[in-house]
């Protein structure tokens, strides 16, 4: 055996056992059908089950069973840093999208540039 072969072949376990360890499901699919796992996030109860209600990849802590969606947005918490677009300008505040359920508000005078000026000056200017 070559040296890539062995290589890919190890590679290619790794992707196996990875993806073993991720349940997919989809809205409606039955996850638990015992009455003794509590409902989390993304799901709901049906005939004493738990059941699916988003397309996601199932997570069980202990007895809580949530479905974390494939595609989501950012879902902000204290203490984070964050990228974010600047949706409209106000007088004294601007308005950042930061890919989250609401944008953000940032109030002018809360940033500190050099010699007190509110904004920098752009090539347009």
């Amino acid at each position: 055996p070559d040296e890539t072969d062995i290589a890919s072949s190890i590679l290619q376990s790794r992707k196996r056992r990875r993806n073993d360890d991720f349940q997919c499901v989809l809205p409606g699919d039955l996850l638990v059908s015992d009455s003794n796992h509590v409902r989390g996030h993304g799901t709901y109860l049906r005939n004493g089950g738990l059941v699916s209600s988003q397309a996601g990849i199932v997570y069980t802590v202990n007895r809580l069973v949530t479905v974390r969606p494939v595609r989501s947005r950012y879902i902000p918490e204290v203490g984070d840093v964050i990228v974010g677009r600047v949706a409209q300008i106000s007088n004294k505040r601007w308005m950042i999208d930061i890919n989250a359920r609401h944008n953000a508000t940032l109030l002018l005078s809360s940033v500190y540039l050099p010699e007190g000026i509110q904004r920098r000056r752009t090539q347009e200017d």
